[in-house]
């Protein structure tokens, strides 16, 4: 069983503004030059790019590089996934602007593979003759590549986010960890360019994936994502304005939550089915008939992704052993662009390490999520040497392995778990801001925490806990009425709480006597009238 805690006790505290000075205590900010730039960071133009590895110096030579082939087609090559279709779009258009002549290309996850492929640089070359290969949101480990290109005597450039003990022999490196892909291509953007017309809709691309990168909202990239979101509202990119018509979102709505939930997994969705072309021509057209016909597209895929994925999740369900401290499962027939996240669904759903594996041709590709408390890349380094690649972070991670090699691999990582991760690390354990009462909860208070966003990484919505709270009504929700609606009675009135995917713990309510709950606040608007609403993360009987 999880187990909660909480920073602070707020339940003395009569005024919003004391409980917000704590919550800002609580992420280090309390001086003044602090908590101005965390609620009106100074816009991302006039940050020093130097700290982020974009120096006036690289500045230079990337001209001086480009200025060489300046008639010559360039190559841009990207990722499939929303930093990578963000990051190739603005720097396509930036460089474009310039009067190049640039040729990007969004690779294929199962034809191409992640990263700069040899077998397809080399094809592009002879269908192109470029003289200048540029990377944006990978390169910084494709070596085979690189050294391909070196030996043909063709310019190479690279820009990425990405860690690596060793970075390949290229004319031009631009790497920097602390922001996403996009961003770079921003900064770079900034540096060539100041004209705002231009800058401000590339700086909403770059708001969007630094969210569904999960980067840290602190910064530079709090910097990058309060910007854009406010750029939004003055005027939205045509992309951002056409998939909010598809998920039927006002554009002066908009917050970091719709970048990662709502907007992020319909471009998502094309890499992931293997189909990216409608993604990125969405973002790059001018013409708006044609941005309707790439985002109805993108909308039908990510419906079919949501029903694969469900059906990839339900096929997972059947095949753990919950006896096992962590979850690997080979699942051939699950589509590779979906592993990710039936191994996240499967990580949040047992809180325990998960990989989700499936055929790719005559190798075995998997995707790995972890907890907090177990580093997944270094657990499949020290438990297994034969990976054919391998790589990641400490909370996700993939790899691939001739397909003969799988029963190996899972004696090695199933005894590998069994002897290192202990019964303390499969417990969640988490911490809440502070304790609430009820009646504490207000339109007002929600608005001063609401001053806070964008919430995410390193910025994360405030969570309270109240303890010994009785709903007077508990009732399933939803089309697959898997979700729960409490009504919970307070001094000021009923407020709502909504749990969800949580109908399958209806009785755990109904045969407690009193709950704790921890919960984050939203405000429920409906036919103009306003009213606080909680969206429980977990709740517990008083008693244990």
């Amino acid at each position: 069983m999880q187990t909660w805690s909480y920073h602070t006790d707020l339940t003395g505290l009569d005024s919003i503004d004391d409980i917000i000075q704590v919550l800002l205590a609580s992420r280090g900010l309390t001086d003044s030059s602090q908590l101005t730039s965390y609620f009106t960071p100074k816009h991302p133009k006039d940050w020093d790019w130097s700290d982020y590895g974009i120096s006036p110096d690289q500045i230079n030579q990337l001209q001086n590089l480009l200025s060489q082939h300046r008639t010559d087609p360039i190559l841009i090559y990207g990722d499939y996934d929303v930093d990578g279709l963000c990051a190739t779009t603005i720097l396509t258009q930036t460089l474009q602007q310039q009067g190049y002549h640039i040729i990007p290309y969004i690779p294929s996850s199962s034809q191409d593979g992640y990263g700069l492929n040899l077998k397809t640089i080399q094809r592009l070359h002879q269908q192109f003759n470029f003289t200048t290969v540029i990377t944006i949101d990978n390169g910084i480990t494709a070596h085979p590549a690189i050294d391909w290109l070196n030996q043909h005597h063709l310019a190479t450039i690279i820009i990425d986010h990405h860690q690596t003990d060793q970075p390949p022999s290229a004319d031009l490196i631009i790497n920097n960890t602390d922001i996403c892909g996009s961003a770079l291509a921003w900064g770079i953007a900034r540096q060539l360019t100041d004209q705002a017309a231009f800058l401000e809709p590339q700086l909403q691309l770059t708001a969007m994936a630094t969210v569904c990168d999960v980067m840290p909202l602190t910064q530079l990239n709090r910097a990058l994502v309060w910007h854009g979101l406010r750029a939004i509202k003055h005027q939205p990119h045509p992309a951002i304005t056409t998939l909010c018509q598809v998920a039927d979102l006002d554009p002066l709505d908009i917050d970091a939550y719709h970048f990662g939930f709502v907007l992020g997994p319909r471009l998502n969705a094309a890499g992931r089915l293997d189909d990216v072309t409608p993604a990125f021509e969405l973002l790059t057209t001018d013409q708006p008939s044609l941005r309707q016909q790439y985002v109805h597209t993108l909308d039908q895929l990510n419906q079919q992704r949501q029903l694969i994925t469900e059906a990839g999740i339900q096929s997972a369900l059947q095949h753990i052993d919950h006896q096992q401290p962590l979850i690997s499962l080979y699942l051939p027939e699950l589509e590779e662009g979906i592993i990710g996240l039936v191994a996240g669904k499967l990580t949040q759903k047992y809180y325990r390490p998960s990989i989700v594996a499936t055929q790719s041709g005559e190798v075995i590709k998997a995707s790995c999520r972890s907890i907090k408390t177990i580093d997944i890349t270094q657990l499949l380094k020290a438990a297994y040497p034969d990976f054919t690649s391998v790589g990641g972070h400490s909370q996700a991670a993939g790899f691939s392995l001739p397909s003969t090699n799988w029963d190996t691999f899972q004696t090695h990582i199933s005894d590998y778990a069994n002897q290192h991760i202990q019964p303390d690390d499969l417990i969640p354990q988490y911490q809440a801001d502070g304790q609430l009462q009820l009646d504490q909860i207000s339109l007002s208070l929600i608005n001063a925490i609401n001053l806070l966003q964008p919430f995410g990484m390193g910025n994360p919505k405030p969570i309270f806990i109240s303890h010994s709270i009785k709903p007077t009504t508990v009732k399933i929700i939803g089309k697959q009425a898997t979700h729960l609606k409490l009504t919970i009675p307070t001094a000021q009135g009923n407020l709502d709480a909504l749990a969800w995917n949580a109908a399958d713990r209806l009785s755990e309510i109904k045969q407690s006597a009193q709950l704790n709950i921890a919960y984050t606040l939203d405000i429920n608007t409906w036919n103009g009238n306003s009213k606080p609403q909680l969206h429980l993360k977990d709740f517990w009987a008083t008693n244990q």
